[in-house]
């Protein structure tokens, strides 16, 4: 089965599917677990004419459930992004290819459309994906679901092009249970923005996502956006260190800020960090 393969396996146990009892073909002869073997035989087929592919579907999925005559058929969203993040042109022929952070981005913009804040990013190992680039995404202690770059073997495996595949499948229903509720419009502040960037060295084994929640947290209600635009290791920071560099938007509903209530902030921010996580200000 395809599943197998997602496993790095030739052998599957089958109790854990639901069997059909007509199958069109003997390779059919069970209901699908996963939407992601259809996502990647859909982006080989398109590949084979396209630069690039940016595809999703929403459908079933299936379990056996013993308590009941028919199988648990919950919903699933899965994503896939390959090949050239943009068009080629004669302006730029770099033509870079799509990676987890742009799966990562389409996804934080799908959740903060349906309102659902508070979705926590946890590096995963977990197959189909690369150990290195991976998460699994947390809600309400939850998990809903899996992102990442899909595992070089099992690429392999499945005959696909030598180039990243970012991938994600994502439990459906409790999206649509939390996007279900009423949310109240915020007010949109007719004051302008002031923008900063900010460059804080920590030690490499930190989660990344855990640094930028706790500066979005601690620079709340005047720091609206935040965004990591770098990271970087090398000879300019100390062994066993990394630089992150995000982009922060500071605004008020009320008022214009000056430059001295930003600068409080940000100081704020620095000290914090440097409790938390003995993080330094890179100059």
């Amino acid at each position: 089965l395809d599943e197998a393969r997602l496993a790095m396996s030739e052998d599957i146990n089958l109790e854990k599917f639901v069997p059909l009892k007509n199958p069109l073909t003997k390779e059919r002869t069970h209901l699908r677990r996963s939407l992601l073997p259809g996502a990647l035989y859909t982006a080989k087929s398109n590949l084979k004419y396209l630069d690039s592919v940016s595809i999703f579907e929403v459908g079933s999925v299936f379990f056996p459930d013993l308590s009941n005559q028919l199988p648990d058929e919950p919903q699933r969203l899965s994503l896939l992004m390959s090949g050239l993040r943009d068009i080629r042109s004669w302006i730029d022929g770099s033509g870079e290819n799509y990676d987890f952070f742009d799966l990562k981005g389409v996804l934080e913009s799908f959740f903060s459309s349906l309102h659902i804040d508070g979705v926590e990013w946890i590096k995963s190992k977990d197959l189909p994906f690369h150990p290195g680039f991976s998460s699994k995404m947390i809600l309400n202690n939850k998990t809903i679901g899996f992102a990442g770059e899909l595992h070089p073997k099992i690429r392999e495996y499945f005959e696909l092009p030598d180039q990243t595949f970012c991938i994600a499948e994502i439990n459906l229903d409790i999206l649509i249970e939390l996007a279900g509720q009423d949310h109240q419009m915020e007010l949109i502040s007719s004051f302008s923005p002031i923008f900063e960037d900010l460059s804080v060295v920590v030690d490499s084994t930190l989660a990344v996502e855990n640094v930028t929640s706790f500066i979005l947290e601690t620079g709340k209600p005047l720091l609206t956006e935040i965004s990591l635009f770098d990271v970087y290791e090398g000879e300019q920071v100390d062994s066993g260190k990394r630089s992150l560099s995000y982009s922060l938007t500071f605004q008020a509903k009320d008022r214009t800020l000056t430059d001295r209530e930003v600068e409080k902030i940000r100081n704020k921010i620095l000290k914090k960090l440097a409790e938390k996580f003995n993080a330094t200000l890179r100059m």
